[in-house]
């Protein structure tokens, strides 16, 4: 292959790269803020929810220093998430693990979550806790440090116990 037609065919691709980035973004934006971009008059567009049973929501996420002499004996990550039922049941408690993840959706941690408190089906539950901090943890120190707007957070359900009374698991 020639040098020209090795120039090309890269050019090619990265042209053809850039355009799906900006349609990707073009997506994201969509998803974001459909509002922003609705024509006036125009009904608005529908926003898929991914195909998950229940999705998470990072709504904050700060450091808590211990206290020592107020007997709080270790630092802690907390957070706060907002979690949605998409599922068709009323939930009493259900369990599973929130995985954080960089932009580039490469894994930092996961943290097991049970929550007990219940979600009607469609409806939303804010839910409120923490990690135990370990300074000298790799993953501990990269979750402390990124900027709650560049974490990714998902959800992966392992088992839900539904109003009803029945159990359903699933595949995290």
């Amino acid at each position: 292959m020639s040098e020209n037609s090795l120039q090309t065919s890269l050019e090619n691709r990265v042209g053809f790269l850039e355009a799906k980035v900006k349609e990707l973004e073009l997506r994201l934006s969509r998803i974001e803020n459909p509002a922003a971009i609705a024509t006036p008059g125009a009904p608005p567009e529908s926003i898929n929810v991914p195909n998950k049973q229940i999705s998470v929501t990072l709504l904050n996420k700060n450091f808590h220093e211990a206290d020592y002499s107020a007997g709080d004996s270790g630092d802690r990550i907390d957070f706060s998430f907002q979690f949605t039922n998409h599922l068709t049941k009323d939930i009493r408690a259900f369990t599973g693990a929130v995985v954080f993840k960089d932009l580039f959706e490469r894994i930092i941690l996961r943290m097991g979550i049970t929550d007990e408190r219940g979600i009607r089906s469609g409806g939303t539950s804010q839910w409120k806790g923490g990690m135990e901090y370990n300074q000298f943890t790799e993953e501990h120190n990269r979750l402390l440090n990124i900027e709650k707007n560049d974490l990714i957070a998902e959800f992966l359900l392992k088992q839900v116990i539904y109003a009803d009374g029945t159990r359903e698991a699933f595949n995290e």
